[in-house]
């Protein structure tokens, strides 16, 4: 290699590592509250999701035969208890679900 490849190299070398560093070398502030809150938020949308998708697979397997009718109930009520918590929380936190696939969750004021 002769020296200029190696100085663009290295000048390359040095721009990703500012970009790279910088998230941790600035103090946002106020966005660290933010971005824990979107993280609970986030977190809290998806074991509804999570919920959602075991409540559908119970269903699947009920339909298929797999779980007998008192093991789905039993099953079923702990399931839905369990959406419930979550949407009490998502409740706490200020998000409305009820939304569709075009509109996403939003901030209740």
């Amino acid at each position: 290699m002769d020296v200029p490849s190696v100085l663009i190299s290295l000048a390359l070398l040095m721009i990703v590592a500012v970009f790279v560093i910088r998230p941790v070398l600035v103090d946002t502030g106020s966005g660290t509250a933010r971005s824990s809150h979107q993280r609970e938020v986030d977190l809290l949308l998806s074991q509804r999701a999570a919920a959602l998708e075991a409540l559908a697979d119970l269903d699947f397997d009920r339909a298929t035969g797999k779980i007998d009718t008192e093991d789905y109930a039993a099953e079923r009520i702990l399931l839905v208890e369990e959406g419930v918590e979550i949407l009490k929380k998502l409740d706490a936190v200020g998000i409305d679900i009820a939304w569709t696939q075009d509109k996403p969750p939003t901030r209740i004021p």
